[in-house]
């Protein structure tokens, strides 16, 4: 059980990070221009 939760937490941080590291990029970019 404990290995399921750990492995839905990565998973969900791993998106997390992803969509923040997608912002930031379409966030600099806009700036950029």
């Amino acid at each position: 059980m404990a290995f399921v939760m750990g492995a839905a937490l990565g998973a969900i941080l791993g998106s997390f990070v992803t969509v923040v590291a997608l912002a930031l990029i379409w966030g600099g970019s806009d700036r950029g221009r």
